[in-house]
C-alpha cells in the first residue's frame, strides 16, 4: 500500500503543477520573464512540495519513520529536483538550443571555456576526503564565479546546466563519503547537500531570470 500511496502522490503532485504552470505562464516550458520564473518556484519549487511532503511523510509515519524529518527529506528532494533537473530538461532537452544557429563563433568558445573551469573547479571543490574540506576554505567557492558567468552571459539556459554540472559534483562526492558535506550519517549528508545546492541554485536561477528577462525585452523592443 506504501508503493501505492507514493505513486498516487506523486502523480497528484504532477498533474498540480502541470495545472499550475499553464494557467499563469504563457509557455510553461520556458521562462519569459522573472514573474513566469517567480510563479514556477511558487508552485513547482515551494507550495506543490510542501503538500506532497504532508502526504509523503504521513504514509511513511504509518511505517515508523519520525514524520518531521520525513517530511524535511521529502520536501527538499522534490524542491531540488525542480531547481536543478527541471529547467535543465526544459533548456537543454525540450529547448535543443544545440539546432539554433549561433550568432558569433565565440560564444561556443566562450561556453566551452566555462565548461571546462566549471568542472575543474567544481572537482577541485568537492572531490576531497571526507572533512577535509571547510565552508571557510576559498576552494570550497571556487565554482561560484563559473556560476554567475554562466548566468550572466547565457541566462537560463546557462544557469541550468552549470547548476547540474555543480550538483552532480557534490551528490557524488557526498555519496562516495568526500566532500564537505560528509557527516556521521548520509541522512545528515544528503541534507547538508541538499540545502547547498538549494541555495546555489536558486540563487543562480534568478539571476538567470534577470538577465533572460532582460534579453527579451531588448529584442521585443528591437522587434517593435
Amino acid at each position: 500500500w506504501f508503493l501505492l500511496a507514493t505513486f498516487a502522490n506523486d502523480s497528484i503532485k504532477g498533474l498540480i503543477t502541470v495545472a499550475a504552470l499553464r494557467h499563469f505562464l504563457k509557455n510553461p516550458f520556458r521562462f519569459e520573464t522573472v514573474r513566469d520564473f517567480a510563479f514556477y518556484c511558487l508552485f513547482a519549487v515551494l507550495l506543490v512540495p510542501i503538500g506532497s511532503a504532508f502526504g509523503g511523510a504521513a504514509a511513511r509515519h504509518f511505517l515508523g519513520y519520525d514524520f518531521w524529518p520525513t517530511w524535511e527529506q521529502w520536501f527538499l528532494g522534490d524542491a531540488l529536483a525542480h531547481v536543478v533537473v527541471t529547467p535543465f530538461i526544459f533548456y537543454w532537452v525540450l529547448g535543443t538550443p544545440w539546432n539554433a544557429p549561433a550568432r558569433f563563433a565565440t560564444r561556443w568558445v566562450e561556453g566551452a571555456l566555462l565548461t571546462a573551469g566549471l568542472i575543474a573547479t567544481a572537482y577541485v571543490a568537492f572531490n576531497t576526503d571526507a572533512g577535509s574540506v571547510s565552508f571557510a576554505e576559498p576552494r570550497f567557492y571556487a565554482p561560484v564565479p563559473f556560476l554567475f558567468w554562466a548566468a550572466i552571459r547565457f541566462g537560463l539556459p546557462g544557469a541550468s546546466r552549470a547548476i547540474l554540472t555543480v550538483s552532480a559534483f557534490a551528490v557524488y562526492a557526498t555519496v562516495s563519503g568526500s566532500g564537505p558535506f560528509v557527516h556521521e550519517t548520509l541522512g545528515q549528508s544528503l541534507l547538508a547537500v541538499q540545502t547547498f545546492l538549494a541555495v546555489a541554485a536558486v540563487t543562480t536561477l534568478v539571476l538567470g531570470a534577470i538577465v533572460s528577462d532582460r534579453a527579451e525585452a531588448i529584442r521585443r523592443r528591437e522587434d517593435f
